[in-house]
């Protein structure tokens, strides 16, 4: 992903798991959105193993391209758009702290109300 690290550790994370490892780290989830979307990533999980649609995604994100739409305008799309033509890369999650982690002698750390 044009990365300028030479070992980078890349994780995916869908709403649930990333819910679930703020709320692990102490923080409670108002809210978050997926955002992201670039017509040069892979193809939406629908597209997956359906080559027709791969090919006609193919077609779209090539005439989209000469067309001049670049990320910046596609993240001014509908998410419901965008996300039809690639997957989001960016998780952006709105949390508020509410625990602090301490140690803990059996458990390496426990959380503790602010």
């Amino acid at each position: 992903l044009g990365c300028q690290y030479d070992i980078v550790h890349l994780r995916s994370f869908n709403k649930s798991l990333l819910r679930q490892v703020f709320k692990n780290s102490g923080f409670s989830v108002k809210e978050i959105k997926l955002s992201g979307h670039s017509l040069n990533l892979k193809y939406p999980y629908y597209a997956n193993g359906r080559p027709r649609i791969q090919n006609y995604l193919s077609n779209l994100r090539n005439l989209l391209a000469e067309k001049g739409i670049t990320e910046l305008e596609l993240a001014s799309w509908p998410t419901w758009l965008a996300n039809l033509l690639s997957p989001p890369y960016v998780a952006i999650v709105v949390a508020t702290k509410t625990h602090r982690i301490v140690p803990a002698p059996n458990t390496n750390f426990r959380l503790e109300s602010l």
